[in-house]
Protein backbone atom coordinates (compact mmCIF):
# COMPACT_ATOMS: atom_id res chain seq x y z
CA UNK A 1 0.00 0.00 0.00
CA UNK A 2 1.25 3.59 -0.81
CA UNK A 3 -0.44 6.64 0.87
CA UNK A 4 -0.46 10.44 -0.14
CA UNK A 5 -2.07 13.32 1.06
CA UNK A 6 -2.55 16.55 -0.43
CA UNK A 7 -4.48 19.52 -1.10
CA UNK A 8 -6.87 19.72 -4.35
CA UNK A 9 -9.26 22.32 -5.45
CA UNK A 10 -13.21 21.27 -6.32
CA UNK A 11 -14.86 22.54 -9.17
CA UNK A 12 -16.78 25.08 -6.78
CA UNK A 13 -13.54 26.77 -5.97
CA UNK A 14 -13.24 25.30 -2.54
CA UNK A 15 -9.99 23.58 -1.16
CA UNK A 16 -9.99 19.80 0.06
CA UNK A 17 -7.17 17.86 1.60
CA UNK A 18 -7.85 14.73 -0.24
CA UNK A 19 -5.62 11.13 1.00
CA UNK A 20 -4.62 8.69 -1.34
CA UNK A 21 -4.29 5.10 -0.80
CA UNK A 22 -3.26 2.67 -3.45
CA UNK A 23 -3.39 -1.09 -3.34
CA UNK A 24 -1.56 -2.88 -5.60
CA UNK A 25 -1.54 -7.17 -6.09
CA UNK A 26 1.24 -8.83 -7.99
CA UNK A 27 1.29 -11.71 -10.18
CA UNK A 28 3.66 -14.97 -9.53
CA UNK A 29 6.54 -12.87 -11.21
CA UNK A 30 5.96 -10.15 -8.59
CA UNK A 31 4.89 -7.30 -11.16
CA UNK A 32 2.46 -4.77 -10.34
CA UNK A 33 -1.12 -6.50 -12.35
CA UNK A 34 -3.68 -4.30 -10.66
CA UNK A 35 -4.22 -1.54 -8.64
CA UNK A 36 -6.85 -0.17 -6.65
CA UNK A 37 -7.20 3.51 -5.93
CA UNK A 38 -9.02 4.90 -2.75
CA UNK A 39 -9.76 8.14 -2.16
CA UNK A 40 -10.43 10.31 1.04
CA UNK A 41 -11.77 13.94 2.24
CA UNK A 42 -9.23 14.52 5.25
CA UNK A 43 -9.83 18.21 5.43
CA UNK A 44 -11.56 17.89 8.93
CA UNK A 45 -8.61 16.41 10.08
CA UNK A 46 -5.90 18.36 8.67
CA UNK A 47 -8.21 21.46 9.80
CA UNK A 48 -7.86 19.96 13.50
CA UNK A 49 -4.34 19.72 12.85
CA UNK A 50 -3.37 23.38 11.66
CA UNK A 51 -5.23 24.17 14.73
CA UNK A 52 -3.49 22.51 17.49
CA UNK A 53 -0.13 23.41 15.31
CA UNK A 54 -1.26 27.15 16.45
CA UNK A 55 -1.60 26.41 19.57
CA UNK A 56 1.21 24.68 20.54
CA UNK A 57 3.34 27.63 18.85
CA UNK A 58 1.40 30.07 21.59
CA UNK A 59 2.04 27.65 24.42
CA UNK A 60 5.59 26.89 23.28
CA UNK A 61 6.27 30.67 22.82
CA UNK A 62 5.26 31.40 26.67
CA UNK A 63 7.03 28.60 27.97
CA UNK A 64 10.20 30.22 27.54
CA UNK A 65 9.13 33.38 29.44
CA UNK A 66 6.88 32.09 32.10
CA UNK A 67 6.70 30.00 35.46
CA UNK A 68 3.78 28.12 34.33
CA UNK A 69 1.62 27.93 30.72
CA UNK A 70 -1.73 26.08 30.38
CA UNK A 71 -4.35 25.60 27.91
CA UNK A 72 -8.16 26.58 29.37
CA UNK A 73 -11.08 25.87 28.45
CA UNK A 74 -14.22 27.87 30.15
CA UNK A 75 -16.62 25.88 28.75
CA UNK A 76 -15.96 22.78 31.00
CA UNK A 77 -12.95 24.93 33.20
CA UNK A 78 -10.70 22.13 32.12
CA UNK A 79 -7.25 23.43 32.53
CA UNK A 80 -4.43 21.52 30.84
CA UNK A 81 -0.94 22.72 32.40
CA UNK A 82 2.13 22.35 29.64
CA UNK A 83 4.83 23.94 31.15
CA UNK A 84 5.39 24.66 34.95
CA UNK A 85 8.81 25.75 36.61
CA UNK A 86 10.36 24.02 39.46
CA UNK A 87 9.47 27.35 41.33
CA UNK A 88 5.97 27.36 40.81
CA UNK A 89 5.39 23.70 41.12
CA UNK A 90 6.41 24.58 44.81
CA UNK A 91 4.00 27.81 45.25
CA UNK A 92 1.12 26.00 44.17
CA UNK A 93 1.77 22.49 46.00
CA UNK A 94 -0.29 20.27 45.76
CA UNK A 95 -2.86 22.46 44.62
CA UNK A 96 -0.76 22.53 41.13
CA UNK A 97 -2.77 19.12 40.15
CA UNK A 98 -6.12 20.67 40.57
CA UNK A 99 -7.57 20.05 36.85
CA UNK A 100 -10.13 23.09 37.17
CA UNK A 101 -9.02 26.86 36.07
CA UNK A 102 -11.92 28.34 38.51
CA UNK A 103 -10.10 25.90 41.58
CA UNK A 104 -6.83 27.30 40.95
CA UNK A 105 -7.68 30.88 40.58
CA UNK A 106 -9.14 30.65 43.83
CA UNK A 107 -6.08 29.35 45.80
CA UNK A 108 -4.08 31.51 44.09
CA UNK A 109 -6.38 34.69 45.66
CA UNK A 110 -6.77 32.75 48.72
CA UNK A 111 -3.17 31.78 49.17
CA UNK A 112 -0.51 33.68 47.29
CA UNK A 113 -2.41 37.22 45.87
CA UNK A 114 -1.52 39.75 48.58
CA UNK A 115 -4.76 41.00 50.54
CA UNK A 116 -4.09 44.14 49.77
CA UNK A 117 -4.49 43.21 45.19
CA UNK A 118 -7.33 40.39 46.55
CA UNK A 119 -10.57 42.46 45.39
CA UNK A 120 -8.63 43.78 42.31
CA UNK A 121 -7.81 40.49 41.55
CA UNK A 122 -10.74 39.02 41.82
CA UNK A 123 -12.69 41.41 39.73
CA UNK A 124 -9.96 41.15 36.94
CA UNK A 125 -9.54 37.57 36.61
CA UNK A 126 -12.89 36.66 36.75
CA UNK A 127 -14.63 34.89 33.74
CA UNK A 128 -16.71 37.89 32.13
CA UNK A 129 -13.68 40.20 32.55
CA UNK A 130 -11.30 37.62 30.72
CA UNK A 131 -14.03 36.83 27.86
CA UNK A 132 -15.15 40.50 27.17
CA UNK A 133 -11.15 41.26 27.49
CA UNK A 134 -10.05 38.53 24.80
CA UNK A 135 -12.96 39.73 22.70
CA UNK A 136 -11.52 43.18 22.25
CA UNK A 137 -7.75 41.92 21.95
CA UNK A 138 -5.87 39.00 21.48
CA UNK A 139 -4.59 38.93 24.42
CA UNK A 140 -5.24 40.01 28.63
CA UNK A 141 -2.57 41.02 30.85
CA UNK A 142 -3.30 40.97 35.67
CA UNK A 143 -0.52 42.47 37.00
CA UNK A 144 -0.87 41.64 40.32
CA UNK A 145 1.46 40.77 43.63
CA UNK A 146 1.73 37.97 45.48
CA UNK A 147 2.69 37.46 49.42
CA UNK A 148 5.55 34.67 49.25
CA UNK A 149 6.38 33.94 52.88
CA UNK A 150 5.90 37.43 53.69
CA UNK A 151 7.45 39.05 50.70
CA UNK A 152 5.50 41.23 47.88
CA UNK A 153 6.66 39.46 44.88
CA UNK A 154 5.30 41.26 41.70
CA UNK A 155 3.39 38.44 39.25
CA UNK A 156 1.69 39.13 35.27
CA UNK A 157 -1.05 36.51 34.29
CA UNK A 158 -1.25 37.02 30.55
CA UNK A 159 -4.71 35.32 28.73
CA UNK A 160 -4.29 34.89 25.01
CA UNK A 161 -7.60 34.14 22.79
CA UNK A 162 -7.69 31.12 20.88
CA UNK A 163 -8.45 32.09 17.57
CA UNK A 164 -10.40 28.60 17.07
CA UNK A 165 -12.44 28.64 20.23
CA UNK A 166 -13.81 31.70 21.78
CA UNK A 167 -14.26 30.02 25.01
CA UNK A 168 -10.66 28.86 25.68
CA UNK A 169 -7.24 30.31 25.61
CA UNK A 170 -3.67 29.90 26.85
CA UNK A 171 -2.86 31.04 30.60
CA UNK A 172 0.94 31.98 31.61
CA UNK A 173 1.94 33.55 34.76
CA UNK A 174 5.42 34.57 35.32
CA UNK A 175 7.56 36.40 37.91
CA UNK A 176 8.15 39.89 36.57
CA UNK A 177 9.47 41.11 40.27
CA UNK A 178 12.53 42.34 38.76
CA UNK A 179 11.66 44.16 36.25
CA UNK A 180 8.69 45.90 37.98
CA UNK A 181 11.46 47.27 40.73
CA UNK A 182 13.60 48.13 37.99
CA UNK A 183 11.50 50.34 36.43
CA UNK A 184 10.10 51.77 40.52
CA UNK A 185 14.04 52.84 40.65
Amino acid sequence: MHELKYRSYMFDGSKKWIKMMIFTSRDNDQKDVNAIFVLHDITAEQINIEKQKSRDSALLGMSNDFDCVSYVDLITDEETVYYSSQTFKELLGKQRRLKKFNEKLSYIVNYLVAPEEKDRFVRDTAKSVILEKLNESDSYIVHTMFDIKGDRVYYELKFVSDKENPNGFTFGTRNIDSEIRQELE
